[in-house]
This record gives C-alpha cells, sequence and structure tokens, in this order.
C-alpha cells in the first residue's frame, strides 16, 4: 500500500481511534459486504422477483388456447308436459394464425433477457456503491491515523515546552501556539471520524446490517487498476459487457417483436367446431298410436371473425412507436457511456499524475524540510512558529496524498462501471 508513515518524525505511542475501526482478521471485506448485501438488500430482492416474474410470463406464451364444450338441452315437459326435446354437444378449437403463439414467445423470451440484465446491472451498481463507500471509509481511517500522529507529535512538543517553559528556556506564547495547533486537530479529527461512521453507516444500510458493529478490512490499493488509456477501446469494451446496455438491446429487439405480434393480431384466428345433435318429436295421433321420432346428426364448421372494424391498426402504431423509442434510447445511452468513461478516465489520469507529484517530489522535500527545521528549531536557530507551520503544511500534504489515493480509487471504481468490468 502507499505508505503514509513519516520518516522523519519520532512517534512512541499509537493511539487506536482509527485502529477500533480496522479488524484484519474478523472484519468484513467489500466481497462479504456484498455477499451479505445480495441476501438481505431489499431493493436487489426485489428485482430478482422481476426475473421470475418474466419466467413465468414465458412459460405462460407458450400456451395453446384451451378448447371449449358446450352443450344444450331443451325441454317442453316442464311447460306443456309433452316429451319432446332437443339435445346438442358442440366442441371447438380457436387455431392462431400468422405464428401469433411463436411471436408471444420470442417478446417473453427477449423480456427475460433485459430483465435479466437489468438485474445484473443493478448488481453491479450495488457493489459499485459498496466499494466507493469502502474506500471512504479507508480513506479516513488513514486521515484519522495521520491526525492521531500529528495529535502525538503536538503532545511531545506541548510537553517538551512545557518543560523548557519551566528551566526558563520557552516563552508562554510558544506553549499557547502548541495548544492551539493541539485544539485544531483534534477538531480535524472530529470531523474525520464523522466522516467514517457515515461511510460505515451506509455500508451497513447497503449490506443489511444497521443493527451490528461493523469493522472492515482491506486496503486502499487493492481497489486502484491500471486500465488502457485507449478510448476507443475501453468505448468497445463497455459496448460488448455493459449489461444495461444488453438489456437496452433486448428492450430494441422485443419492441421490434411486439410490432410483428402486433401486425399478427390483426390477422383473425379461426374456430373449428363439430356439433352432435339429438332430437326426439312425439306424435300423439297415429293409426298405430303415440310414435317417438328421434333425428341424430353430427355437424362440422369453421367461424372465421371479418376484420371490417378493428384490424389492429392503434396497436400497431403504439408498438411502431416503442420500437422507434427503444432505438434512440440505445443511441442515447451509448453516448452517454461515452461520456461516462471519458469523463472517468480523465479523473483517473489526473489522480495518478497527482500522485506520482507527492511521492516522487512534494512529500519527500518536505519532510526533508521539516527534519531540518526541527533541527534548527533545537539549536535555537528557528522560532517555534516556524516549525509549527512547516509541520501543518506537511501534515496537510500528507491529507491531501490520501485524498489523492482515494480519488484515484474512486475513478478505477467508476471506470469499472462505465467499461463493464465490476468485479
Amino acid at each position: 500500500m502507499y505508505s503514509l508513515l513519516f520518516a522523519t518524525l519520532l512517534v512512541t505511542q499509537q493511539l487506536s481511534i482509527a485502529d477500533s475501526y480496522i479488524d484484519p482478521v474478523n472484519g468484513l471485506s467489500w466481497q462479504q459486504l456484498v455477499g451479505l448485501a445480495k441476501e438481505r438488500q431489499a431493493d436487489l430482492l426485489a428485482a430478482r422477483q422481476s426475473i421470475e416474474i418474466a419466467r413465468g410470463k414465458l412459460l405462460q406464451s407458450a400456451a395453446r388456447p384451451n378448447p371449449t364444450l358446450s352443450t344444450e338441452y331443451t325441454t317442453q315437459r316442464l311447460t306443456t308436459g309433452e316429451e319432446e326435446y332437443d339435445f346438442s354437444v358442440e366442441y371447438s378449437q380457436t387455431l392462431e394464425l400468422a405464428h401469433k403463439r411463436a411471436k408471444r414467445r420470442l417478446v417473453a423470451e427477449l423480456d427475460l433477457e433485459r430483465t435479466q440484465a437489468l438485474y445484473l446491472y443493478d448488481e453491479a451498481k450495488l457493489i459499485t456503491l459498496i466499494r466507493q463507500n469502502m474506500v471512504e471509509a479507508l480513506a479516513a481511517v488513514e486521515t484519522l491515523r495521520t491526525l492521531e500522529l500529528q495529535l502525538q507529535i503536538n503532545e511531545q512538543m506541548l510537553e517538551l515546552t512545557r518543560t523548557r517553559l519551566e528551566a526558563g528556556d520557552a516563552s508562554v506564547l510558544e506553549q499557547n501556539l502548541l495548544k492551539a495547533e493541539r485544539e485544531r486537530t483534534k477538531l480535524l479529527l472530529v470531523a474525520a471520524e464523522a466522516r467514517l461512521k457515515l461511510a460505515i453507516s451506509e455500508l451497513k444500510v447497503l449490506a443489511g446490517l444497521e443493527q451490528a458493529t461493523l469493522r472492515l478490512k482491506g486496503d486502499l490499493s487493492e481497489y486502484i487498476k491500471d486500465f488502457s488509456t485507449d478510448l476507443e477501446l475501453l468505448t468497445q469494451k463497455a459496448f460488448a459487457q455493459r449489461k444495461d446496455l444488453q438489456a437496452l438491446k433486448a428492450a430494441e429487439k422485443q419492441a421490434e417483436a411486439k410490432l410483428a405480434l402486433a401486425k399478427a393480431e390483426a390477422i383473425p384466428d379461426i374456430i373449428i367446431f363439430s356439433r352432435y345433435s339429438q332430437d326426439n318429436s312425439v306424435f300423439e295421433d297415429t293409426p298405430i298410436g303415440k310414435l317417438n321420432d328421434p333425428d341424430r346428426s353430427l355437424s362440422f364448421g369453421v367461424s372465421l371473425q371479418l376484420p371490417f372494424f378493428n384490424r389492429n391498426r392503434g396497436h400497431i402504431a403504439a408498438e411502431a412507436a416503442s420500437a422507434a423509442q427503444a432505438r434512440y434510447a440505445l443511441q442515447a445511452a451509448k453516448r452517454q457511456i461515452v461520456r461516462a468513461i471519458s469523463q472517468a478516465l480523465t479523473q483517473l489520469e489526473t489522480a495518478s499524475a497527482t500522485l506520482q507529484l507527492y511521492e516522487n517530489t512534494i512529500l519527500p522535500t518536505m519532510r526533508q524540510n521539516l527534519a531540518i527545521l526541527r533541527t534548527a528549531y533545537e539549536l535555537g536557530e528557528q522560532s517555534l512558529l516556524d516549525l509549527l507551520n512547516e509541520q501543518r503544511k506537511l501534515f496537510e500534504e500528507e491529507r491531501l496524498y490520501i485524498e489523492a489515493i482515494k480519488q484515484k480509487a474512486l475513478a478505477s471504481i467508476e471506470l469499472e462501471l462505465a467499461t463493464g468490468t465490476t468485479p
């Protein structure tokens, strides 16, 4: 990891505020937090049910129309007392034309593909949020460690100044300057710990651990990755791998499939049927007395709805507009992806250049300057005010260095999401 130690400062004791939030053995890594979030995060669980809904629709889309069985019985026994009756049974079956069933199934398959891709993108966004908050938390821990070191040095210098004041080698002004610097450092510590608590609170919410105590493990360096600086190459990778883009591509195909289905639905289906009929006529006045004359018949037929008034034109027009809308949405998403990649890449390059300056020039020079000033102060050649100013500058640059590491890690995470390579 990037070292945050001050080579020129002697420290005899470490404070433990920062370490109370870190547990290298039993703490939770971002991978473990992601695993918990997948099991407990309500939004992700709801999105997962969308996949089951789409699977149910796919199952239903393959169903054929049910046949119809109808029967009818007519008698005059209850009205006139006559024994005549009519009885019929009809069986009918709808036959879908224009491959409607296959088109419905294609729509459902594309809907499932779109829903699965959206779920994976939601998952990637959740992972990104967890990793971003982990970076915020770990950077706050490093800042706390730096401030704790600064406070410890202030306390040591204040104690040394008290001793010198008693011996007549220091002034009250020097002591008061050190006290003011100590209190200022304490204020910075409170602010840094507040940022750390906020990041941990967000992690607990994301992982469904609101009521639990959360300690972390990990290092900022594991969130920093090397990327190609070729914008075209990164864009091609994003177009091939981003799940939200895959969802939009599936949505475009689905819109075209819905349009084809709407056109097919303008073609009426046919209904084939067969009917068995039996009627019984009774003749009272015959030379041989009462006579029953039963008749039986079997008939077949076809029923066809005539599309004179409704040709599904409104539905076709709506689906055509939806298909155009899906195409435009895909085009807009591609432009947004290119912009997101460009911005993240610029941020990553800027953070990398900043880190190089800090590691190669700024921090080594300032540490050397502080060491020289401390020696000069101990020899009485420099004032305490000069030493405090230089020390404050170094600690501020150390905090800015941590901020630069954080920004590079965040830019790496953002670029992963933009290119569809979130782990």
